[in-house]
């Protein structure tokens, strides 16, 4: 019997920062486990890109143009239901996560965060029990996840 190959996870990133979307795209690609699928640079754009292509998952920015991450995030929501939207954001994760969890998000990661670090906590969304956070997912309900760090900014 052979080993099993991981799944692949289809991604869609939402940043109004080409060289963030970037670094994130080589991040998730770079680990084998996702594909990126489309990129939109304001929430308009995240709600059309969200719409058709049906992503596993969309990292989401908060600050962008057109439409914040806030007002687009219910609608990202409803256009595509099995999408995990996690909020990836320069604002502090203790003002906003919960804001973010009540509209839907199910994880909130502040920019800066290492690339290693960022792929493990995306995957923790998707495969809550194999890649779960250091909280366990116990503590998070095995559905979410909040990451904090300073390295990986535009």
């Amino acid at each position: 019997m052979g080993l099993l190959t991981p799944p692949v996870y289809t991604a869609v990133l939402a940043d109004d920062v080409d060289d963030m979307r970037f670094l994130v795209k080589l991040a998730l690609e770079g680990s084998g486990r996702f594909r990126v699928i489309g990129e939109a640079a304001d929430g308009e754009d995240a709600v059309t890109v969200a719409t058709k292509a049906q992503p596993d998952v969309m990292l989401l920015d908060i600050s962008m143009p057109r439409k914040d991450g806030l007002e687009a995030l219910p609608e990202i929501i409803q256009a595509s239901p099995r999408t995990k939207v996690v909020i990836l954001s320069g604002f502090d994760a203790d003002r906003l996560e919960a804001p973010t969890r009540k509209l839907g998000a199910t994880a909130y990661i502040e920019k800066g965060i290492p690339p290693d670090q960022l792929v493990a906590a995306v995957l923790a969304t998707l495969e809550p029990v194999e890649h779960a956070p250091e909280s366990g997912p116990a503590e998070t309900g095995g559905r979410s996840s909040r990451t904090r760090s300073r390295q990986m900014s535009c």
